[in-house]
């Protein structure tokens, strides 16, 4: 127990938890802010909703007045419409109820509209096509809870009370997210220890080695534990400080798997989570101390860990067998677990987290502890260009003695071979989904056939015969001939889109990518409602836009005759578009979401997919301590102010040096992805097409020239760029964005000694940097955080969203290049400054040591 003390002790002299709690503020207090802005009116939603059932009520009821007028309506269709009217005279009294505010009336009106629907289907009669299968059963569910419970509906997709402001901080944190967050904290404190040579000193008293890792291992799981206790904690106190809300931690949530659900409510989501969540750090964190005990550089370790970790998480992802309980790398997937339905089983995970960590620590107890590198360097070092000295203080001589230490050092090194393995890791991950892609589409295809040869079509034609037969008997029934007509017509577009169907199919596998761009226009076409004989179901929610994007798209590949890129008819776009649920918007995303393995479109993917965050960020790690690295019980900065050299261009050479070395690095490893794909693969088209957004001040100025989209009341626009292009931008500005965050970081080292604060410093500043520019709208643009989201920079979304066609590449590369430098000067005049006044208050005690 005293021995675990003593650990504690440390994790809280080091302050450590102090930034864990100033992130668990800033992420709350930025989601709190997005969804406050966005003044959501959950009283209009229920009363739009209860609308679309009205009206589609009043189209049933039309149909059977028809039937009434023609035919007289039968025993069984005479008790739906009667259903029918008490459902609409039940979703009358709900809406009213709704406007006055009388939720507890409400509710038990919905009540009502929902158990005669429920007699109304068992009447035979046609389920409502916004309240059909399990969504049904979902809503009757719900409302009995809520009912139950004495709470009302909420906007769950930008939640403002408490209670799901909680569930979303809390889902964002105490994820993968949070699990980063505590690796870079205290994954390497073992390796911290061996570095400052405490950990020498804690093996010389008479205390067993088991004793030591253990101590330190359940630590760090306590951590955790005071982590989530964090997490939870600002979430409940921050939106109760800064505004009224409720709190309901019974409010349902509803858990979909397949053809079941089931409810549960926000505090046993939680539990979940939270339970969840320490298992998996009982998990990693074992992982860490094992790798802790074969390094003797904390960089090092953590980027092994990092590693080890997240590769067990993809491999199992791609594989569906691993996908088990059983396999601890499984229990990192947070979001799909949680998405089940509860077992009896759900013990197991923290069970198996914790069987898992007693092997790893008995290996880590067990084995000898030793260095191990990912390659070999020797401890004897020959001196550079044969010992020669130069008495040069060039600011070149500087950088290149940074160089040097880098070189020596041996991380630089270990970063390359770590990035250029994840580059031909990922090279695998791409290829595999771009086959599952394509064999799943093509796949998709032929079912359709299958499914218009052997159901669609015959199913027209036989109601045309129906209908010709009434017609026989009839043949003044008007309600047959015109039901006969629009068989026709749908039995044409059929036939025509089976043509299209087997022509694309057939040209697909012989390399015709015509044939296929072809049927896919069509589509989008009939979509587009451009045809007649179809009408347009589902994919309603799309939009005009989207529609509109996918048919120039279509066009753009069949002049340039472009290879197809796997899958779906449609560019995800999420603008302009009307989803009726995350989930649905989720699918149609994944659906339409086009990857291949090319070696340009593997680069666009790094980009697209935010992975460029991954270099950037381990550059930053390795090279953005400034100062503060040379700093700490190993202070080598001391032993560089002996020279004669100003500390102002210790500060330009050490700047200079860092921004050389990522840069330059981060372009090798984009043009490896580049040179792996095209390798393995193909180089890929240059010419395809990326959707590029225009504001609505772009489209209406009067030299506009792209395409444009009329969306109610307004008019948007677009056009599109080819890969080649937006690739070239997103490097140029990515430069531009690493230089600045390079400068930030080593600005701030000269005001932080710890290396780790200078770090989570510039981090916070950039998060939060970025999250207050998309609140600025206007002087966005101004902004040198705006463009860390580089893919969405150079397609013009950030800018069509702020409406501020300020924000492109040009006015980003003059802003981040302007506070860069306004950084590279302060830095320098601070740093000379200190060293002056250093120098002066040495010269002061001299003279008074010699007074």
């Amino acid at each position: 127990m005293g021995l675990l003390k003593f650990e504690l002790k440390k994790v809280f002299r080091q302050k450590k938890l102090l930034w864990l709690l100033v992130i668990a503020i800033l992420a709350t207090s930025g989601i709190y802010y997005k969804n406050i802005s966005q003044h959501t009116n959950i009283i209009e939603d229920e009363k739009d909703r209860v609308k679309g059932y009205i009206e589609e009520i009043g189209i049933v009821q039309d149909l059977l007045i028809n039937i009434e007028e023609n035919t007289g309506l039968n025993d069984m269709q005479q008790k739906q419409y009667d259903h029918l009217q008490q459902m609409l005279l039940s979703s009358v009294q709900w809406r009213s109820s709704i406007e006055s505010r009388q939720f507890d009336d409400a509710l038990s009106n919905e009540k009502q509209f929902l158990a005669e629907l429920q007699l109304y289907k068992e009447q035979g009669g046609q389920p409502l096509s916004t309240l059909a299968g399990l969504e049904k059963h979902i809503t009757i569910e719900k409302n009995a809870w809520l009912i139950d419970h004495g709470l009302y509906y909420e906007d769950e997709s930008i939640p403002q009370s408490i209670h799901l402001l909680t569930k979303e901080t809390s889902t964002f944190l105490l994820g993968l997210v949070g699990m980063l967050t505590l690796l870079l904290f205290f994954g390497s404190t073992l390796t911290e220890e061996k570095e400052e040579n405490t950990w020498r000193t804690l093996k010389t008293q008479p205390i067993t080695n088991w004793k030591l890792i253990i101590s330190k291992y359940i630590s760090l799981i306590l951590v955790s534990a005071v982590f989530i206790v964090i997490v939870l904690g600002v979430g409940i106190t921050l939106p109760s400080i800064l505004g009224d809300h409720p709190m309901g931690f019974q409010y349902p949530q509803v858990l979909t798997q397949e053809d079941s659900f089931t409810t549960i409510s926000t505090f046993e989501h939680l539990l979940r989570l939270s339970t969840l969540f320490l298992g998996a750090s009982i998990f990693v964190f074992s992982v860490a101390l094992f790798l802790n005990r074969w390094s003797e550089n904390s960089f090092s370790v953590l980027m092994m860990t990092v590693f080890s970790v997240f590769t067990g998480y993809f491999i199992t992802h791609l594989f569906s067998p691993l996908q088990t309980v059983f396999n601890p790398f499984y229990h990192l997937n947070f979001s799909v677990i949680l998405s089940q339905l509860p077992q009896s089983t759900d013990w197991l995970y923290p069970a198996m987290s914790l069987i898992w960590s007693i092997i790893i620590l008995a290996f880590t107890i067990l084995i000898p502890e030793r260095e191990i590198n990912l390659i070999y360097t020797s401890q004897y070092k020959k001196p550079f260009k044969n010992g020669q000295t130069s008495k040069k203080q060039s600011l070149w001589n500087i950088n290149t003695f940074e160089w040097r230490k880098l070189i020596r050092k041996g991380l630089v090194i270990k970063v390359y071979i770590l990035l250029a393995f994840m580059v031909f890791f990922g090279h695998t991950i791409v290829t595999q989904q771009t086959q599952k892609k394509e064999a799943d589409y093509i796949e998709n295809l032929e079912s359709y056939i299958y499914h218009r040869e052997n159901s669609l079509i015959p199913s027209a034609e036989e109601m045309i015969e129906r209908y010709k037969e009434e017609l026989k008997e009839e043949p003044d029934n008007i309600w047959a001939q015109k039901n006969l007509e629009e068989q026709k017509k749908r039995l044409a577009f059929r036939n025509r889109e089976l043509e299209k169907l087997n022509a694309a199919v057939k040209g697909y596998k012989k390399g015709d990518w015509q044939a296929l761009y072809e049927y896919q226009l069509f589509r989008n076409r009939a979509d587009n409602e451009e045809f007649e004989g179809y009408r347009r179901g589902g994919d309603d929610y799309v939009g005009q836009f989207a529609r509109a994007v996918s048919i120039e798209e279509k066009k753009w590949l069949m002049k340039n005759d472009i290879q197809p890129v796997c899958s779906g008819i449609y560019i995800p776009t999420t603008m302009y578009s009307n989803w009726v649920s995350d989930e649905g918007e989720e699918r149609w995303v994944e659906r339409n979401t086009k990857i291949d393995n090319s070696g340009l479109f593997s680069l666009y993917l790094y980009f697209e997919r935010y992975i460029y965050f991954v270099p950037l960020g381990i550059f930053l790690f390795l090279l953005g301590g400034g100062l503060a690295a040379e700093q700490g019980k190993k202070n080598t900065l001391n032993l560089l102010k002996t020279q004669p050299i100003a500390e102002n261009k210790l500060f330009l050479g050490k700047l200079f040096n860092a921004k050389i070395v990522a840069v330059a690095s981060c372009i090798a490893i984009f043009l490896l992805v580049i040179l792996v794909g095209t390798v393995f693969e193909r180089f890929g088209d240059w010419q395809y097409p990326i959707l590029n957004y225009d504001s609505i001040a772009e489209v209406e100025a009067s030299d506009y020239d792209g395409h444009k989209v009329d969306i109610e009341d307004f008019t948007v626009g677009f056009h599109f760029m080819n890969l080649g292009r937006f690739l070239i931008e997103s490097i140029v500005l990515f430069s531009f964005v690493a230089l600045f965050f390079i400068s930030l970081s080593i600005f701030i080292s000269l005001f932080l000694k710890r290396e780790m604060s200078v770090l989570a410093t510039t981090a916070l500043i950039g998060a939060a940097g970025f999250a207050l520019s998309q609140e600025l709208t206007e002087m966005a643009h101004l902004s040198p955080f705006t463009y860390l989201n580089i893919p969405k920079i150079i397609n013009g979304e950030i800018a069509t969203t702020l409406n501020n066609p300020s924000v492109n590449l040009q006015t980003g590369i003059a802003v981040l290049l302007t506070v860069t430098a306004v950084l590279v000067l302060a830095g320098y005049f601070i740093s000379g400054r200190k060293n002056a006044v250093t120098n002066k208050n040495q010269a002061t005690e001299e003279l008074n040591n010699k007074l």
